[in-house]
């Protein structure tokens, strides 16, 4: 009896009782899992022959495979939802071996030449079957703002971007894990037997890490990842189910700021389902013209009249209170619906300011503005023709930046210029160290708010020598200041001796609706704030 009839005798009683010993084998031969049994015993003799041949053979047959990775007992499995895949068989001195050209597995990505979700589901499958005394790990991998890269460096380095990172993910796992491209810029990574959370969070880590250390010139170096991890054992989950719980997870990262690993856990399911009900009444107050709007003054603290007002973004959820802001625009962002939640903000807000008494000088609208739509590089025409149509000048509007998008956006100074040019004010906002001085202050960036933190952890001696330093270094560069949380007295008395210039915050008004805006503008005028 040859090698080949040796091992196949050994293993087919074990077979009949465990399934699972079947695909042991098979993928021992180098056979793929549901190889249907009439083909596997002609590719088995073809073997057999091919061991034979002293002077050299090869062949190539057509294999069906049954997709049924669960079924019980995968030698009865002879209907299904089968494929042909392309089996080589090549003998030499003696010895034979096989090749498999799978053609589902050859629907791969044309971009980075990864296979797809398809054979990721395939995989997952396969190790969960195998699965009792460890868990299967699912890292999802994001790339954070990849829009930016193909809106400033073009399609074609975007892709160079994808094959480089799937390169650079290849390199960073073992040789029994399996890496898959999902399409656009996410990738899977599936990983047989990982001992728990602490070693997947340590992978996770490692791929999160990839684009570290590289050449500045390398447009990969100035991105980030946030990878999503999901671990269960053969019983736990479905291979469907395992993957979108790592989808899951890797939103989770992406909410808390990207360029993070999130674990799955029970409590993302209902966060995933919160998002799903804020989107959706987003959706219908769109379709209703029930997005509301809320100023609150910015007060010019040497006179106490009001200069600007910040405009808010107000959605009652289905109890009739308000959805919280962060949550709102989080789901806005996700459901790409930004945009339109941005002009409506916008259309509103100019007519409240045209509407507002007239009063010594302009009151300036202020407005926050998303990342997603600071990465159009279409945004300045946009927000041109938007302020044509609600005949506000560009000059009585200022755009809030986020101050994390310094780092985030390689296109911001030129976006900067071009809105400065078009004549919108621009604040920085959040800001708690010394932001980049090529976009503040001169034709940059020309106001710059402090974050709430900061301005009430001014009664901490630390705080206050860090806020001196920083308010000193701002009016070198002839920036205006605001401070944000503005609550009591002694704040208001210690942000004046740094020689803040506007204040905001409930000392002086809570976000309110235009008719309260106008007549506290009225009131204003007879009696500073």
């Amino acid at each position: 009896m040859n090698s080949w009839d040796r091992r196949l005798a050994a293993s087919r009683n074990r077979e009949l009782l465990d399934p699972a010993a079947r695909r042991r084998r098979l993928r021992q031969l180098g056979l793929p899992d549901g190889l249907h049994p009439d083909d596997e015993a002609a590719v088995t003799a073809l073997l057999r022959l091919a061991e034979r041949r002293e002077e050299g053979f090869a062949v190539t047959v057509l294999g069906r495979v049954v997709d049924d990775p669960a079924a019980a007992n995968p030698l009865a499995a002879t209907s299904g939802t089968d494929r042909l895949v392309r089996i080589g068989i090549v003998g030499h001195a003696g010895a034979a071996r096989v090749l498999v050209h799978d053609d589902a597995d050859d629907a791969r990505d044309p971009v980075s030449g990864l296979p797809g979700r398809r054979w990721a589901i395939a995989r997952i499958a396969e190790a969960l079957a195998e699965a009792h005394d460890t868990s299967v790990g699912v890292y999802l991998v994001d790339v954070d703002r990849f829009k930016a890269v193909n809106d400033r460096l073009g399609h074609a380095t975007g892709d160079r971007v994808l094959r480089r990172l799937a390169r650079l993910l290849g390199d960073r796992i073992r040789s029994q894990d399996h890496l898959a491209h999902l399409g656009g810029d996410d990738y899977v990574v599936v990983s047989p037997d990982v001992e728990g959370p602490a070693e997947a969070l340590t992978v996770a880590e490692r791929l999160r890490s990839a684009p570290e250390g590289l050449d500045r010139a390398d447009p990969l170096a100035a991105l980030t990842l946030s990878v999503g991890v999901a671990l269960a054992t053969h019983a736990e989950a479905a291979p469907d189910e395992l993957l979108g719980r790592a989808e899951t997870a890797v939103h989770q990262a992406k909410s808390l700021g990207r360029d993070r690993v999130a674990l799955y856990d029970r409590t993302l399911e209902a966060a995933a389902a919160r998002s799903l009900d804020v989107d959706s009444r987003l959706r219908r107050a769109l379709e209703d013209d029930a997005i509301e709007v809320r100023y609150q003054p910015i007060v010019e603290l040497a006179s106490g009249r009001v200069a600007a007002v910040e405009a808010l973004l107000r959605v009652a959820g289905d109890d009739g209170h308000p959805l919280d802001p962060r949550e709102t625009v989080a789901a806005a962002e996700d459901g790409g619906l930004i945009r339109r939640i941005e002009e409506s903000v916008l259309e509103r807000a100019a007519r409240t300011i045209r509407a507002l008494p007239d009063v010594d000088e302009p009151v300036v609208l202020s407005m926050n503005v998303s990342e997603r739509r600071l990465a159009d590089s279409r945004f300045p025409l946009v927000l041109a023709r938007l302020l044509h149509l609600a005949d506000l000048p560009a000059e009585q509007v200022r755009l809030e930046i986020g101050s994390t998008m310094i780092e985030h956006l390689p296109s911001l100074p030129r976006l900067v210029a071009q809105l400065r040019t078009l004549g919108v004010g621009l604040a920085l906002d959040g800001v708690e160290s010394l932001p980049d001085g090529e976009l503040v202050g001169g034709e940059g960036i020309d106001q710059v708010k402090l974050s709430r933190r900061l301005v009430q952890g001014v009664h901490d001696d630390r705080v206050r020598r860090h806020l001196e330093l920083l308010v000193g270094d701002l009016h070198a560069r002839g920036v205006e200041l605001v401070a944000v949380g503005v609550e009591t007295d002694e704040d208001l008395a210690a942000i004046r001796e740094l020689g803040v210039r506007y204040g905001q915050g409930y000392l002086w008004a809570p976000p309110e609706t235009g008719r309260r805006l106008a007549e506290r503008l009225v009131a204003n005028a007879a009696a500073p704030l």
